[in-house]
């Protein structure tokens, strides 16, 4: 059986005088596991805030992999264009203008692959609908937010070899054509 005691004592003082009021009523009963309702309460949601804190780090690591393959694929793809970006300062190209080129294609495609990622979430949010609590899974502000971070991220990954490309060299870029 368990019952709970509201009291404005401390929880020390407070298990003496459940024990002894239980003692006096019935001395066979035995009095054990007193505790504040707080540890019961913690012990419940132990799991579901494990659950989570693990969720984040797993979501945390998607995105740093996801950064830092698109930054990969960026960049290797201005170490390959490298005669072309030179060619085209020669040309005229402005090297903000490069920059900016370089840095919409992978935002680009970080929008393509954002919208793929919204829609696998509004099928698979029934998966995790069980472990929200108060929250709408389909969320909108939630959604547009996670999509701004993304594309944000993506512009920032794309930022450095974009800068690369427009300090490619147009001399060198011309000798070798």
């Amino acid at each position: 059986m368990n019952f709970v005691v509201r009291s404005s004592l401390p929880a020390q003082q407070l298990a003496g005088l459940v024990q002894a009021a239980v003692k006096e009523l019935n001395p066979s009963i035995p009095v054990t596991n007193i505790a504040p309702l707080t540890r019961y309460v913690d012990a419940a949601l132990s799991q579901a805030r494990f659950t989570f804190v693990l969720m984040q780090v797993v979501g945390g690591l998607a995105v740093f992999l996801a950064a830092i393959g698109l930054y990969s694929v960026i960049a290797f793809v201005v170490a390959q264009r490298t005669r072309e970006f030179g060619i085209r300062l020669a040309l005229g190209e402005t090297p903000g203008g490069l920059k900016r080129k370089v840095v919409v294609r992978g935002v680009t495609i970080v929008a393509a692959s954002a919208a793929v990622g919204v829609v696998a979430a509004l099928l698979a949010v029934r998966a995790v609908e069980a472990l929200l609590y108060e929250v709408n899974p389909y969320d909108p502000v939630i959604f547009g937010t996670v999509v701004v971070f993304l594309l944000a991220l993506g512009a920032a990954a794309c930022y450095a070899p974009a800068r690369r490309a427009s300090r490619a060299d147009p001399l060198s870029a011309l000798r070798m054509e």
